[in-house]
C-alpha cells in the first residue's frame, strides 16, 4: 500500500495501466506448458493462478498494484469437488439412459432434455460463482472486492433467457444482458461499499435493431452464396458427389457452409452493436460518487478477437494467456474513472470467502480469465 494514502482520494478522470507484455509473460508461459504437459493436465490450477498473479500484479490504479490472492490449490480442490457431485452423476445418468432406455422410448428424448436444461442451468451458476471467487480473491490497496447475491437465481436466470433468444428471434437479447449485468454488479462490493447498476435496456434496441436488419441480410447473403456454390458443386460431378466415395447434396452442402461462415462473419456484423453494449453498461454503473464511461468501437473489438484468434491458431491455444493479456489492456486502455470516492474511508469487507475455487467454470471450460 501506497505510503501517501492518508488523505488521498480518488480524482477525476483516472484508468487503470496495464504494463505486462509478451516478452514478461512467455517464461511463464512456457513453464507452465512444460509442467502442464508433464504432469498430464494437472498442473493447469497453478498455472492460470500463475497467469493470474502476474496479470493482476502488471495492473495499477492511482499507483498502486492489484494483487490477485487466489491459490492453485483451491482450483484444484473445487474441481475435484464439481467432479465428483456433478461430473461424474451426470456421466452416469446419460451412460444409464443409453443403457435402460430405447431411442423409441417416449421417455428417452424427454431424458436427455432433461439433462441439457442441467447443464445450461449449471452453466449459468458456473459464470455467477467463478467472478465470485476471482472477485473475493483481488485486492487494491489491502481492500478486496466481494460479489453477494444467488448463483442458483442467475443460472435459473440464465437459463430462462436462453430459452427465449430462439422463441423472440433474438429480441429479448439487449433486455437480459442488462438484467444478468444489473445481478452481478448490483451484487459487486469493493470492501464495505457496494457497486450499483441501473438503466433500462430501450437505449440498446435502436442500434440492435440496425444490428439484427444487418445480420438477417448477411444470413441470407450466405444462404445464397452456399446454394450457388453447391449449384455449382453438383454440377461438377454426375453424382454430385465430391470424390473418394462421398456424396454431398445440395442442401448438405448449404447445412455445412452457412453456419461456418455465419459463424466466421458474425464479429465483423455485430462488433458494432457490442461496443455500444460495452459503453451503456459502463455508463449505468456507479461507485459511491464514481461513475464510468468505457471508450469500446467495432474496429477495435473485431481487432481483439481476430487477433486472439491468431494467436490461438499459431500457438495451438497454447497462446490463451496472451489473449488475455490483450483483453486486460483493452479494458484498462479504455476504461475511464470520472469523480471523486475517499477510498481511505473503507473498510475491508466482512463477506465470507469461498474456501474452494471455480470448480464449475473450469469442468465447464469456460475459459475465463
Amino acid at each position: 500500500m501506497s505510503d501517501v494514502t492518508g488523505q488521498r482520494s480518488q480524482t477525476a478522470a483516472q484508468k487503470f495501466e496495464h504494463d505486462g507484455s509478451a516478452a514478461t509473460l512467455a517464461p511463464i508461459v512456457i513453464v507452465n506448458t512444460l509442467l502442464t504437459i508433464i504432469t498430464l493436465s494437472t498442473y493447469r490450477f497453478w498455472a492460470k493462478t500463475r497467469v493470474r498473479q502476474y496479470l493482476w500484479d502488471q495492473t495499477s490504479l492511482d499507483g498502486d498494484r492489484l494483487e490477485y490472492t487466489g491459490t492453485g490449490k483451491e482450483l484444484f480442490y473445487g474441481f475435484l469437488i464439481v467432479f465428483a457431485l456433478v461430473l461424474m452423476p451426470l456421466s452416469g445418468a446419460s451412460s444409464a439412459l443409453g443403457l435402460l432406455l430405447t431411442e423409441d422410448h417416449p421417455l428417452y428424448s424427454a431424458s436427455y432434455v432433461a439433462i441439457f436444461v442441467l447443464v445450461w442451468f449449471l452453466i449459468g451458476v458456473a459464470r455467477y460463482r467463478a467472478r465470485r471467487y476471482r472477485l473475493s480473491r483481488t485486492q487494491w490497496r489491502g481492500i478486496r472486492a466481494a460479489q453477494t447475491g444467488s448463483s442458483p437465481l442467475f443460472g435459473a436466470k440464465t437459463l430462462g433467457f436462453f430459452a427465449l433468444l430462439p422463441l423472440t428471434l433474438g429480441w429479448t437479447y439487449p433486455w437480459q444482458n442488462m438484467r444478468l449485468m444489473s445481478q452481478m454488479m448490483n451484487n459487486t462490493w469493493f470492501g464495505d461499499r457496494r457497486f450499483t447498476f441501473e438503466g433500462p435496456a430501450g437505449p440498446l434496441y435502436k442500434p440492435f435493431a440496425l444490428a439484427w436488419l444487418v445480420q438477417l441480410g448477411m444470413l441470407l447473403a450466405i444462404f445464397l452464396l452456399a446454394w450457388s456454390i453447391s449449384g455449382a458443386h453438383a454440377a461438377g460431378g454426375e453424382d454430385g458427389g465430391v470424390g473418394v466415395g462421398i456424396e454431398l447434396g445440395p442442401w448438405a452442402v448449404v447445412l455445412i457452409l452457412v453456419p461456418v461462415l455465419y459463424i466466421l462473419a458474425l464479429p465483423l456484423t455485430f462488433a458494432w452493436y457490442q461496443a455500444r453494449q460495452m459503453r451503456y453498461m459502463a455508463s449505468c454503473t456507479r461507485y459511491e460518487d464514481v461513475r464510468f464511461s468505457f471508450d469500446a468501437t467495432g474496429p477495435s473489438l473485431i481487432w481483439l478477437y481476430f487477433g486472439n484468434l491468431l494467436i490461438m491458431i499459431v500457438t495451438l491455444t497454447f497462446g490463451v494467456p496472451f489473449t488475455q493479456m490483450r483483453r486486460f489492456r483493452y479494458f484498462c486502455d479504455r476504461l475511464t474513472i470520472h469523480g471523486e470516492a475517499d477510498f481511505d474511508a473503507i473498510r475491508q469487507s466482512s463477506e465470507k470467502r469461498d474456501r474452494i475455487g471455480e470448480g464449475l467454470a473450469d469442468a465447464f471450460d469456460m475459459g475465463a480469465i
